[in-house]
């Protein structure tokens, strides 16, 4: 149902009655040691849809719990390496919702110690699932923590770790492929935005890349919404990107290809706020290159468009 935008409200609905069983099992195993994996795990769930529920200080209450009992797991004798992964993912989606309310540094620490279990089990004698959830976990890690360096612009630290994240997931094909090309995806698009303004020609490059797999995967399924919103986002990096680089008209026709599609998501679901405001980031962009290339009556009608759309 989350790929269904006109269903938001039956799944806000849905959401909220399933953190409300969750907080209820909660409460009922709270003090049965038996149970401490599974009430590990109840909390990182709650923690998940408060997330998305936007209630960013109780999902961080739910997933600093979630963090503590499995960091008490982790210290018993001959602890597994799935224990420790899921310690590991536990300390990310910490430092996630951490990032969401602006503290950056206590986010920062957590993705430091995630990467670093991670790290471990993946040089260590772990089996081959775990070897390989492991690599897509640091992957997703590092590529989080990237994001972070990017908002303090720490330039050359963020480049790095977006870098190891597309290493760890280029050099394994036995890790599932749909997940892996996404994840690549969305790391290429992550570094080419941190380089668009320091080094355009290689930001288009890195755009190119992330963009190549979605478009493949759009195109055989053309109803995937949220694929669809990701491609329109690439689309736009890779556009801000040419556009920085003086290819002011290969920007044009990003742009363009990107407003084709977000014109067909508005269409079909036009209360959508998110599709809307994409399509106005999208003309905007456009109306910019146009100028660049002295296309000024064009320029000002997508400028116009946008206002209209808006």
């Amino acid at each position: 149902m989350s790929g269904i935008p006109a269903a938001d409200s039956v799944r806000r609905q849905l959401l909220n009655e399933t953190l409300d069983y969750y907080e209820r099992f909660a409460a009922e195993v709270k003090n049965d040691p038996a149970l401490r994996e599974d009430l590990a795990i109840t909390f990182g769930k709650a923690g998940a849809l408060q997330s998305e529920l936007g209630d960013s200080d109780k999902a961080i209450i739910s997933l600093t719990r979630c963090e503590s009992i499995y960091s008490e797991l982790a210290s018993q004798l001959n602890v597994s390496d799935s224990i420790l992964l899921d310690w590991s993912t536990s300390q990310n989606n910490l430092a996630q919702a951490l990032v969401r309310v602006g503290k950056l540094e206590d986010a920062a620490r957590y993705f430091a110690r995630a990467s670093l279990m991670q790290e471990k089990i993946v040089q260590g004698g772990a089996d081959g699932d775990d070897k390989q959830a492991a690599k897509l976990a640091l992957a997703t890690t590092l590529n989080n923590l990237g994001l972070l360096l990017t908002q303090t612009e720490a330039i050359a630290e963020a480049e790095q770790s977006f870098l190891k994240a597309i290493r760890l997931l280029s050099e394994d094909d036995r890790i599932p492929n749909t997940q892996t090309q996404q994840q690549l995806a969305a790391v290429y698009a992550n570094l080419s935005g941190l380089l668009t303004t320091t080094s355009p020609e290689r930001a288009v490059e890195y755009a190119r890349l992330a963009l190549s797999g979605q478009l493949d995967s759009l195109e055989a399924q053309p109803s995937n919404a949220k694929l669809a919103t990701q491609t329109i986002v690439t689309l736009n990096t890779l556009g801000a990107a040419q556009s920085a680089a003086s290819q002011n008209t290969s920007a044009v026709d990003t742009f363009q290809r990107a407003i084709e599609i977000g014109r067909q998501l508005l269409a079909r679901w036009p209360d959508q706020p998110t599709y809307r405001r994409d399509l106005v980031l999208s003309y905007n962009h456009l109306g910019l290159s146009l100028s660049k290339t002295r296309e000024l009556a064009a320029a000002q009608t997508a400028f116009d468009q946008a206002l209209v759309i808006g």
